[in-house]
């Protein structure tokens, strides 16, 4: 025996489907990607017999190892985001930025990158590994790095110092947040350099 409920359910039913076919699906919200830029000026010509420094790939915490914008949260939260990201890997990206950053910031040093093929003249490798790199949406960002240098050959430790930088945001987003990351870089490749610059760096034959 049919229930008198049936057709009422039919029809509802039939008036949901219609309702969704009308509505369509709801739309996507596209996912923001974000690059890291070098700081804007000229890579001056480097002296011949320029010390020449390595710059080995960049070393970062695992938290930060992943394609989505990490922020800071209350306490030890975290936030990572869906649909903000950035545009390349970020480990790659810091190396790209710093190496750019410190071709113009130090003029008297010839830099090359990882992998090199360990020709004549490449005496002392930079090392930078980032520990925290983040920041809150409404407060500051926070980058903190150890930086070493060390000759090459007979391993041997020129300069280890631990860099922390604090930079305001300036405004409450992720754009925001980004453009603050990439201020606080610029800052941490000018102390590279002045820290690279008062050593005396080993130089080898051309």
């Amino acid at each position: 025996m049919r229930s008198p409920l049936q057709p009422a359910m039919g029809a509802l039913c039939a008036g949901l489907l219609l309702l969704g076919g009308c509505l369509g699906p709801a739309p996507s919200v596209p996912i923001q990607s974000y690059l890291l830029e070098p700081m804007p000026g000229e890579i001056p010509n480097r002296p011949l017999d320029a010390p020449i420094v390595a710059i080995v790939p960049v070393r970062m915490a695992a938290y930060l190892e992943r394609d989505s914008i990490v922020a800071r949260g209350e306490g030890n939260r975290v936030i990572v985001s869906q649909l903000h990201h950035w545009a390349e890997p970020l480990d790659a990206m810091l190396l790209r930025v710093m190496a750019v950053d410190l071709a113009m910031l130090m003029p008297d040093t010839r830099l090359v990158l990882f992998p090199w093929r360990g020709g004549p003249g490449i005496m002392s490798e930079l090392r930078v590994q980032i520990l925290r790199f983040d920041g809150a949406l409404d407060g500051d960002v926070q980058l903190a790095a150890v930086v070493r240098v060390l000759s090459v050959g007979k391993p041997k430790l020129l300069l280890e110092n631990l860099i922390q930088i604090t930079e305001p945001t300036q405004g409450g987003g992720f754009p925001e947040l980004v453009a603050a990351m990439n201020r606080a870089l610029h800052r941490l490749s000018r102390e590279i350099a002045e820290d690279v610059e008062t050593l005396d760096l080993p130089r080898g034959s051309r």
